[in-house]
């Protein structure tokens, strides 16, 4: 065994100058959060949460709900055109939790024709105020529309994804893009497959 002679002239390799690391936070560990999944869906009742206030993280689109299996397919207007009775158009608003975790908060769009009913409209309002306040958004029957929570005195800022629009959609709907009538989907709906 190799024991070092405290009687020698070289230096001791358990002098704790030489083996102390500097450490002041982890920067030599540095992380970056990789968001694989974005889930489309409405916040829960218990869920804090804001919305991004830029429009440029906002869009309407055709979806088609498999509420059998918990899952959103996003289909190109034309597809959509095609198949009016299969789709529908929600509007998508990126969100975060406090948590941190981002998703897509669907929501109905404002008719057309101006015809809206409580539930449509509260839905947005929650949707509006979470652009600048932690809010959850609850359903109360009685009222027969959803209500609103604010946190007034939560003021950390949200942690948004470092990821445009077009990024975020492509992880949302990895494998759940409907562009072309043979897709599996609208097969098994037409009864081919």
């Amino acid at each position: 065994m190799n024991q070092h002679n405290p009687n020698s002239r070289g230096p001791n390799p358990f002098d704790p100058k030489s083996l102390s690391v500097r450490h002041t936070g982890g920067e030599n560990f540095a992380v970056k959060k990789v968001h694989t999944v974005i889930p489309v869906r409405k916040p829960s009742p218990k869920e804090w949460v804001r919305v991004h206030p830029s429009e440029e993280y906002q869009i309407f689109v055709a979806v088609f709900e498999d509420k059998e299996n918990g899952i959103t397919y996003i289909a190109t207007p034309e597809i959509a055109t095609e198949f009016p009775a299969e789709f529908k158009f929600v509007g998508l608003r990126l969100a975060v939790n406090r948590q941190g975790s981002p998703f897509f908060w669907k929501h109905p769009p404002l008719d057309p024709d101006g015809r809206d009913n409580l539930w449509n409209a509260s839905h947005r309002e929650a949707i509006a105020r979470a652009q600048s306040d932690w809010v959850k958004m609850g359903s109360n029957r009685n009222l027969g529309a959803y209500e609103c929570q604010i946190a007034p005195n939560l003021k950390a800022e949200p942690e948004w994804p470092d990821l445009d629009l077009q990024q975020l959609l492509e992880i949302a709907f990895r494998g759940r893009l409907i562009s072309t009538r043979d897709h599996i989907l609208l097969q098994q709906l037409r009864g081919e497959v």
